[in-house]
């Protein structure tokens, strides 16, 4: 674990660096967006078969910085809140020839670091499609397990975080976007805790930023 954490704070000091390197003769405020999103999030795991529905899907809401390091590159900050859960009643529920039956609910923050890569220049476009991923830590809070409160072992962790979007600038202040993403685990956020039972969540996000100062794209407007 702790190499975990020094592997991680290492990638951060990197990126930032890396940010001041190659930044350009915009200001910082220029370059710096604030933004929120809200969405849907939804488990799976070891007590699924098919992760991509939305029959249990959960509200999730996040906040974010953004800060453009040049015209393809940039790197976020983010906090999100949201909810996990799933109910397989209290049958029994066979998935790959396993027994996977009860429920688990819980709430879950997450705070992340992730560098994005737009592929076309929004200098010259009004939209790009984009790719982010990088490194997250979770915490997992009112936990219940068949509708009472659970004192699960792994509560927190390190998380991957990917996933691809599209943005969308509305004028020089205000941009649209739209992404989906996958998270992995270490450790598993439901209540099965062998080996194999390894978590992840699944999450849809539509959103709003807004840059700080203006950019001067006369040539968009």
């Amino acid at each position: 674990m702790k190499n975990t954490k020094r592997q991680i704070g290492a990638f951060i000091v990197f990126i930032f660096l890396g940010s001041s390197l190659l930044a350009q003769k915009e200001s910082f405020n220029q370059r710096s967006q604030i933004g929120i999103a809200i969405g849907g999030m939804n488990y799976g795991g070891f007590m699924t078969k098919s992760p991509l529905t939305t029959k249990q899907a959960k509200f999730s809401a996040e906040i974010m910085y953004r800060y453009d390091v040049s015209n393809h590159f940039s790197v976020r900050g983010t906090f999100m809140v949201g909810a996990l859960g799933k109910d397989n009643g209290n049958v029994d529920t066979l998935i790959n020839g396993a027994h996977r039956y009860g429920s688990f609910h819980t709430g879950i923050v997450e705070g992340d670091i992730l560098p994005e890569y737009n592929f076309l220049d929004l200098n010259k476009h009004r939209w790009t499609p984009y790719v982010y991923g990088g490194p997250g830590y979770y915490v997992l809070v009112t936990y219940k397990k068949d509708g009472k409160t659970y004192n699960k072992p792994d509560f927190e962790g390190f998380n991957l975080r990917a996933g691809a979007g599209i943005k969308y600038q509305i004028n020089t202040s205000f941009q649209l976007f739209a992404e989906a993403d996958t998270r992995e685990f270490s450790k598993s956020i439901d209540f099965y805790n062998s080996q194999n039972s390894r978590s992840r969540y699944y999450s849809l996000m539509i959103g709003v930023t807004y840059r700080l100062e203006p950019r001067r794209l006369k040539e968009l407007w």
